[in-house]
């Protein structure tokens, strides 16, 4: 078994698991997220911006934001991932975001 296969950063906001490609059961959709705390972001280069993640854990916008437009919330319920198939990341343009070793 491969291990973070589709890993592409160390999170910085818990410092304790890798962030990860992983994919929306019902949508289907490709996201970044957490292996230990499970904060989410959107696209790749969003994970070093504190404004634009989210976590499993959280129902209300973070009080340090200004700006609503900065933020987003994946969670209205509880959402189910899988690991992606390597066809889904390639086709999505997000391989190059991969760390090898």
């Amino acid at each position: 078994m491969n291990y973070y296969k589709n890993k592409v950063a160390w999170c910085h906001l818990c410092n304790q698991g890798w962030v990860e490609i992983v994919q929306e059961k019902k949508t289907g959709n490709l996201l970044i997220a957490c292996s230990e705390c499970e904060s989410m972001w959107r696209h790749p280069d969003d994970i070093k911006n504190q404004k634009k993640f989210t976590s499993a854990f959280d129902t209300t916008i973070e009080d340090t934001v200004e700006d609503e437009e900065d933020v987003f919330l994946i969670f209205e319920s509880y959402v189910e991932i899988q690991h992606p198939t390597d066809k889904d990341v390639q086709t999505k343009k997000w391989g190059k975001y991969i760390i090898e070793n």
